[in-house]
């Protein structure tokens, strides 16, 4: 086993031969991935749509939606980076495939810069502050179940006077808190990365 050279990293990755390194999906070998490219290059799939990549999975897996997402875009797109299907044949250079090329700025020769974060790191910002207020409006959202699921609660012990709820009361908010508690901690996350990537 060799020795991790840091050094020679270091220098490849500043050369961007690491970041223009194309990589071959897991499931790239597969008839899946055949039929993926083909319902790509007849128009059944339109990868810049991400629905339309989901419907084309759940109809190939028979109506269902699949348990763990298929690679259907990571292999179209590595299929559009190298020009070849599974099989080594060329991929039928039509005009989805050239204005994906032309869109994304791509070069024959090199991947995309914008893959590896480097276009993107002004978008980066916006991205983030995307994400912080998502987050915020689901903690929002907690605080509102924690008071809904609560009141409710109560008003059944009230009617009832049944004393045996207040165990479900005192789990639903447990439950609410460690979720509030993992949204507040995934916050300051976002934050610091955005602090970081100012």
């Amino acid at each position: 086993m060799s020795k991790f050279d840091a050094y020679k990293w270091i220098k490849e990755f500043k050369s961007r031969k690491f970041l223009n390194e194309v990589r071959e999906p897991k499931s790239w070998d597969t008839q899946f991935a055949m039929k993926a490219i083909e319902a790509f290059e007849s128009g059944d799939i339109d990868i810049s749509n991400p629905a339309s990549v989901k419907k084309w999975d759940k109809e190939f897996n028979g109506g269902r939606t699949p348990n763990r997402a298929f690679e259907t875009a990571e292999i179209i797109n590595y299929a559009i980076e190298t020009g070849k299907k599974t099989d080594g044949s060329k991929m039928n250079d039509h005009e989805a495939v050239g204005s994906m090329k032309r869109l994304k700025g791509w070069n024959e020769d090199e991947a995309p810069q914008s893959e590896c974060g480097i276009e993107d790191a002004p978008d980066l910002q916006t991205e983030l502050q995307s994400y912080i207020e998502e987050v915020d409006r689901v903690a929002e959202e907690v605080r509102d179940l924690e008071q809904f699921v609560a009141g409710g609660i109560d008003r059944y012990e009230d009617e009832t006077g049944d004393l045996r709820i207040t165990q479900l009361r005192n789990q639903a908010s447990r439950y609410i808190q460690s979720a509030e508690k993992n949204l507040d901690g995934l916050y300051k996350a976002l934050q610091r990365a955005q602090k970081g990537n100012a």
